[in-house]
């Protein structure tokens, strides 16, 4: 009632601060009507709030595990109509899909809306009744769409167990089927002509080692395919040229991934042979991408493996690591430190993430 009330038209000092302090009090009552009727009414304002999305469903499906209904008279709660049903969020998914297909601006929340309401079917044994579509198609009609954003791989892959696992390489070939490259030759890769194409072609790259295609490959195939992305590495490059020092190159992400591929042939044969070359292709693309801090955790992380640990004490001050990473990234560091004897350098450390909790703890 003081959230409702006059006291709280005061709380502005965010955007919708009002409504996010009503949601998270009625989740914390467990008032599903009142948190679906809400996050209904602001998905109508802007259809593009994930965080809205996740609280429309877990409010749906409350309703539907305990058969709520909506009271004879009067409204449905203190926020208005509700949504009770399976049928209702899927319509009103589609109907956000469909306003979202007359803007001008294309929208990733209701695509992705559809995908988790077709996953939290599936959950309930609700398994295709509703046609809201085949996932594989879906995940397609999506990249054609936002597959030049980098953000596009962390969109889909929270969604690539909706893909059988037979149709793996079926669908990756079908994304690069719709990536523009060049024309291969015989001693040429078919290349990305701009950044546009370069980022889809590292989003299907990126889905290939997520679906574990690169793992079902022997060692021979595994090397080819390190080549391959360090090629593509390299011709990544000429796109970031006017980069500054403290940018990461558009093309960072294939040497990381060839990387990973070496780290698992070492890992699966033990040769050294490819972690020594993964150091190499890191040492090389930290000298194009200083600001890199993937590159310098997977640096830390091998040379440790490999007990050398002089080179990591700079590579983690280079980090510049703050308040609470000197407990979450910090072990990468102390775990290795105490065995190889660099006790200093573990004391530091510690010592680190002491005085930050010392801090919090007085505050």
């Amino acid at each position: 009632d003081v959230i409702r009330g006059k006291l709280g038209e005061k709380l502005t000092s965010e955007i919708r601060s009002r409504e996010n302090k009503c949601m998270a009090m009625y989740k914390k009552l467990s008032r599903w009507p009142e948190c679906n009727a809400l996050s209904r009414r602001l998905l109508l304002k802007n259809s593009d709030d994930w965080q809205f999305y996740l609280t429309y469903f877990d409010s749906v499906f409350r309703l539907i595990e305990e058969a709520w209904t909506p009271p004879a008279e009067g409204e449905h709660s203190l926020e208005g109509e509700v949504h009770y049903s399976a049928e209702e969020a899927v319509k009103f998914i589609e109907d956000r899909i469909t306003e979202e297909s007359k803007s001008s601006r294309h929208l990733r929340g209701p695509h992705l809306a559809k995908l988790e309401l077709i996953r939290r079917l599936r959950h309930q044994g609700f398994n295709d009744e509703y046609k809201l579509g085949d996932p594989e198609e879906l995940m397609f009609q999506y990249f054609k769409k936002f597959g030049d954003k980098p953000c596009c791989f962390t969109d889909l892959k929270v969604f690539v167990d909706l893909l059988p696992a037979t149709q793996c390489t079926k669908f990756i070939n079908q994304l690069l089927g719709v990536v523009p490259l060049s024309t291969p030759t015989e001693d040429k890769l078919a290349l990305p002509a701009d950044i546009r194409a370069l980022q889809q072609h590292l989003c299907v790259v990126q889905l290939t080692r997520l679906l574990g295609l690169y793992h079902t490959m022997d060692k021979n195939q595994k090397l080819s395919v390190v080549r391959e992305l360090m090629l593509r590495y390299q011709h990544g490059l000429e796109f970031g040229k006017s980069c500054l020092k403290t940018e990461l190159q558009f093309s960072d992400y294939y040497c990381l991934l060839a990387v990973h591929v070496l780290i698992d042939i070492w890992r699966e044969t033990g040769d050294e042979t490819a972690v020594w070359q993964a150091l190499t292709l890191l040492e090389e693309g930290l000298t194009h991408s200083p600001s890199n801090a993937q590159f310098k955790l997977l640096l830390v992380r091998i040379y440790c493996m490999l007990g050398a640990f002089e080179p990591v004490v700079d590579l983690y001050s280079s980090l510049d690591a703050k308040h609470i990473q000197h407990d979450t990234i910090g072990y990468l560091l102390t775990r290795y430190a105490g065995s190889l004897g660099q006790y200093a350098a573990a004391s530091q450390s510690c010592n680190f993430a002491l005085r930050f909790f010392h801090s919090n703890q007085k505050d």
